[in-house]
């Protein structure tokens, strides 16, 4: 696929790993000021999206934020999307990385000129069990080394937004917004009931019937609470 002069080739497979695992990559080239994000789309396509920094070299991010040292600066960026990750584990380590151009006096270089091939720039997913690669992405432009790589669990189709397009002027975010829950209790002299509340973005706001947990979900202007009725109090 071509992203703007950026041509580059996949395994097959290698978008559907993505979307299966529900994550995305982000890499960083000095050598051609770049911070690009790898993902998949709704359509099982690849999606690449790229920034243009000031020498962007070192990563560390998770599902919420993304952090990325350039040449005078420490960048932070944040996920304003919310994400759900049901495990918690380290899904790659170990990794090595080479930040010359060149292989010379390099074991590799050997094996490529005995193989008839050359050095090629890109990412490759291994099987730790086998040591095996089981998907790969090559950059076939423009990219002849890398700095960073990092993986971004939680996170389909990373992108960011930059600080010259319309996209800056249009984005408008809310600090804490998101799933929140707390819990309330009813009761008189001898009988109490205790029942959670959630507060989540859509648009029912009306509890129903009986001992299951409602959800309150705002629209603009004023909302009501309506739990619905609590046909039995349980002492404590």
């Amino acid at each position: 696929m071509d992203n703007q002069g950026l041509t580059l080739s996949c395994s097959p497979n290698f978008p559907q790993w993505l979307t299966e695992r529900l994550l995305s990559l982000a890499f960083t080239t000095y050598q051609t000021n770049r911070l690009c994000f790898i993902g998949s789309g709704i359509d099982g396509r690849l999606k690449v999206h790229e920034r243009l920094l000031d020498k962007p070299m070192g990563l560390y991010g998770d599902t919420g934020r993304l952090y990325l040292s350039t040449r005078y600066q420490i960048w932070e960026f944040q996920n304003i999307l919310v994400s759900d990750v049901a495990q918690n584990e380290i899904i790659v380590s170990g990794l090595s990385q080479l930040r010359s151009q060149t292989f010379t006096g390099l074991g590799l270089e050997k094996r490529l000129m005995e193989m008839g091939d050359s050095p090629r720039c890109g990412l490759m997913v291994i099987d730790l069990k086998t040591g095996k690669p089981v998907h790969w992405l090559y950059f076939e432009t423009m990219i002849e080394e890398l700095f960073d790589v990092v993986v971004l669990p939680g996170v389909r189709q990373a992108q960011a937004i930059g600080l010259q397009g319309d996209e800056i002027q249009r984005l408008v975010t809310f600090p804490d917004s998101g799933n929140a829950s707390f819990n309330y209790t009813l009761g008189d002299a001898s009988l109490t009931g205790t029942a959670a509340v959630t507060v989540a973005v859509g648009a029912n706001i009306t509890g129903g019937n009986g001992n299951s947990d409602d959800n309150l979900v705002g629209t603009s202007g004023n909302d009501n609470i309506d739990g619905g009725i609590c046909r039995e109090l349980m002492p404590m």
